[in-house]
């Protein structure tokens, strides 16, 4: 196993948790603050979390699952042979699904959950 491997399966798991925790966020109405959410946000002084809930859950099961096929289609390409070009196509999708994400969640969060 290689280090792009090594990657990729740090890669797939990081998408299941990150469904993990939106499961559990959804399930539970609480948010957990080392998982999801920016340092400096206080969760006894937020005005909606039910709101940020509401909004947030299906962007981060949606970025959960895409980062799970983007680190899947790596892990094929590598293991089987194939070009690598998609390989490299789909961390660059990865790329840019985070940094809309970032920037999704933040304004969220400052929406939801600061005052």
């Amino acid at each position: 196993m290689d280090i792009y491997s090594f990657v990729d399966y740090f890669i797939i798991i990081a998408g299941g948790y990150l469904i993990y925790l939106t499961i559990q966020m959804r399930r539970t109405g609480e948010i957990r603050q080392n998982g999801l959410l920016s340092k400096g946000i206080d969760l006894n002084k937020a005005p909606d979390p039910a709101g940020f809930i509401r909004v947030m859950t299906p962007w981060y099961f949606s970025f959960g699952t895409a980062i799970i096929v983007c680190g899947i289609l790596s892990v094929y390409i590598n293991r089987f042979g194939g070009p690598q070009v998609i390989a490299v196509a789909s961390y660059m999708v990865m790329f840019v699904f985070v940094v809309v994400f970032a920037y999704i969640s933040v304004k969220a969060q400052n929406k939801y959950l600061k005052r």
